[in-house]
């Protein structure tokens, strides 16, 4: 599949593959194609870095939401605290 990307997008990808390996995530979410797209010197990087949005900064929410290593995806952090409200559990619901 990935031979339909353009070589950038390719690149943006093994960089997110590579980025969640080193926060020891088992999977690959957008928070780490939004870091892999920061810390390229393509357009697309230089427009979010000029707004903030750096490699660091997306790093360390990534690892303050989800956890190095946790296991589980910025998503599932958002709808475990979307859920807590109503008193329902998001490992409760899944089993």
């Amino acid at each position: 599949m990935l031979e339909r990307f353009t070589g950038d997008a390719r690149g943006v990808v093994t960089g997110a593959r590579e980025a969640a390996l080193r926060l020891g995530h088992d999977w690959i979410g957008c928070e780490h194609l939004l870091l892999a797209l920061t810390a390229t010197d393509g357009e697309g990087g230089m427009i979010l870095r000029d707004q903030g949005i750096t490699p660091g900064r997306v790093r360390w929410e990534a690892v303050r939401l989800a956890r190095a290593g946790g296991g589980a995806s910025l998503f599932d952090v958002l709808d475990r605290d979307a859920l807590a409200p109503i008193g329902s559990d998001l490992d409760a619901l899944r089993g």
